[in-house]
């Protein structure tokens, strides 16, 4: 698993509504491609949206090894791998 920290290459000029980054995003991925996928958003005010085609013990699962690695995590890269 990856932890993106939002910055996706050329910022934009303007604020490009969420809708639009999602739907970049879903473009890139191929309907037919090997294994599953895990889209978080954070709304600003502490609310968290999740798209996902994974069982719910596994999203979970993976939510909690998360906030574990973030919790102990010693100010290494934000876009290392979690594991």
């Amino acid at each position: 698993m990856k932890v993106i920290n939002g910055n996706f290459g050329k910022q934009p000029d303007t604020e490009v509504p969420l809708s639009e980054k999602l739907e970049f995003v879903f473009n890139q991925l191929k309907s037919d491609a090997p294994g599953n996928f895990l889209v978080m958003v954070e709304s600003g005010e502490g609310e968290l949206t999740t798209a996902t085609d994974l069982p719910l013990t596994e999203v979970l699962y993976l939510i909690e090894m998360l906030k574990l690695s973030l919790l102990l995590d010693l100010g290494g890269d934000l876009n290392a791998t979690v594991h």
